[in-house]
């Protein structure tokens, strides 16, 4: 498991999915609205999970940046090596628009990602099929219940889990 500390997205075809409350549609939240994402992850939140998941004894890695695609889909090689060279570590299809959302909402917010392949730069093996990620999904889908079931109360327990960014700044 990983929980992210950066997220983007890739521009190609993102546009079906509602980036913002505030995107001057009759349905929408009225103004202007541009809230920070320098940190596009609760830092406190993050941390608190990162501390509950060692006191669970459940591996992670700490760090990771994730690039968000328009799916459902796999990556094309060139794609998934162009995502390596940006800097990306994980490539998915959730965490934006959802980070910029909850951000817009002030709702504390951390992905925890289950890594199931590759995806397609490693050009020396086949790319990733929907079975082999079904497969993973799978085996390690029960683990990924049992570490949130785990994790969720000593959470609740923690004596702050909100960074305390503000979206008050962010109108325009």
């Amino acid at each position: 498991a990983v929980v992210s500390t950066q997220s983007g997205h890739y521009g190609r075809g993102t546009q079906k999915r509602e980036l913002s409350f505030y995107d001057c549609k009759p349905s929408s939240f009225a103004g202007v609205f541009h809230a920070s994402f320098g940190d596009p992850y609760d830092t406190v939140l993050r941390q608190v999970v990162l501390d509950a998941s060692e006191k669970v004894r459940f591996p992670i890695h700490s760090k990771a940046t994730c690039v968000a695609i328009e799916g459902p889909r796999f990556s094309s090689r060139a794609e998934s090596c162009m995502y390596k060279q940006w800097g990306g570590h994980l490539v998915g299809m959730t965490q934006v628009p959802e980070a910029q959302l909850v951000r817009e909402l002030e709702l504390p917010f951390v992905a925890i990602g289950m890594v199931t392949d590759y995806d397609a730069w490693r050009v020396s093996e086949t790319p990733v099929t929907s079975k082999e990620v079904v497969k993973l999904l799978k085996e390690n889908g029960l683990k990924m219940v049992d570490y949130l079931k785990s994790i969720i109360p000593i959470i609740a327990k923690a004596p702050k889990w909100k960074d305390g960014t503000s979206a008050a700044d962010a109108f325009l």
